[in-house]
């Protein structure tokens, strides 16, 4: 058995002396991820509200695949979608913390200030008066929906983000 063995590896090097570069672009892609226990429901979205858009979002030919232990299998034909997939899942489990300085676009204006999408489903609220030094009247006058903002985080609490603009002047 081990000198055929040994006869079909070596008949194998002389057909395909080394590993491709490239794998075949009909061959499934897959990423693998560990996310902790507790973020499994965050990554499944009531009733897989959130997991069914990410597919969607991929183009329905990716296939995500979750553990009880937290390891999230995801594959598909496509490179490009498993990976956008792949980093919207990351994006999900991140946790933001105080100081961290983050960037999104401005989707809400109020009169006390700004709301600002993250991604993974996090929005953080730049108040009024963190917009800039000096007093703001209005906050249309220094956002705008759609702007994207740079921002520092200053607070974090009970899933709420506090953003300020001030802060990186």
């Amino acid at each position: 058995a081990r000198s055929a063995r040994m006869e079909i590896l070596q008949k194998m090097q002389t057909v395909i002396p080394q590993a491709r570069e490239n794998i075949s672009e009909y061959a499934p892609k897959i990423e693998v991820l560990q996310i902790p226990v507790d973020k499994i429901g965050e990554v499944i979205g009531p009733g897989g509200k959130t997991i069914n858009g990410i597919i969607a979002a991929s183009g329905g030919d990716t296939s995500i695949d979750i553990e009880q232990e937290g390891i999230v299998f995801i594959s598909g034909t496509d490179r490009e979608r498993v990976k956008g997939a792949y980093e919207r899942v990351k994006s999900i489990i991140r946790d933001i913390e105080v100081g961290e300085v983050v960037e999104g676009r401005v989707l809400k204006i109020f009169e006390f200030g700004a709301i600002v999408d993250l991604g993974g489903d996090k929005d953080g609220m730049i108040h009024v008066s963190e917009l800039k030094n000096g007093f703001v009247k209005n906050v249309g006058d220094v956002l705008r929906v759609g702007d994207v903002v740079k921002a520092k985080v200053i607070r974090v609490e009970n899933g709420k983000i506090g953003l300020s603009l001030k802060a990186l002047e």
